[in-house]
């Protein structure tokens, strides 16, 4: 489901840069999956990063399961319409 990841900077004092990352894909629900999402930062201390198309959603350890999906249903809408923009600005072209 979500992988740890890194910023690909290597600073040989321990692992400061890392976080979880993940893309969701069709058919993907994120009320299903918050309350793992939140063990899992809890669990390594880490933040969540979740990639859209355009747009990324950060959520820091600590988080509820209500502020992550909140924050992913906003990333998804921001992420629709800005897919909306490029496409109407493409038209016009």
């Amino acid at each position: 489901m979500a992988k740890k990841s890194g910023s690909g900077k290597s600073t040989g004092k321990g692992d400061d840069d890392e976080f979880i990352s993940f893309t969701p894909t069709a058919g993907f629900d994120i009320r299903h999956a918050a309350a793992d999402f939140c063990e899992m930062m809890e669990e390594l201390g880490q933040p969540l990063i979740i990639h859209f198309p355009n747009v990324s959603v950060e959520f820091e350890p600590g988080c509820t399961r209500k502020q992550v999906i909140d924050g992913y249903n906003q990333g998804l809408k921001a992420s629709m319409s800005v897919k909306a923009a490029n496409f109407n600005a493409k038209k016009k072209d």
